[in-house]
């Protein structure tokens, strides 16, 4: 089952500064950014436990 990953941000929390506060960038990607992924990883969990216990009545996995 492919897990996904939160990718590194390709410069660091300022780089958009003064436009963008450091501190924005940072909630967005450690706490926004994070919790789609981690969301993204447990809809994942949930199909494949569903698709083990109903193998018989749900189509098979791609």
């Amino acid at each position: 089952m492919p897990v996904h990953t939160l990718p590194e941000l390709p410069s660091d929390y300022s780089a958009l500064a003064p436009v963008v506060s450091p501190e924005i960038i940072e909630l967005h990607h450690d706490k926004h950014h994070a919790a789609y992924v981690k969301g993204a990883n447990d809809t994942v969990e949930q199909l494949a436990e569903v698709r083990e216990s109903r193998a018989d009545v749900l189509l098979p996995a791609p």
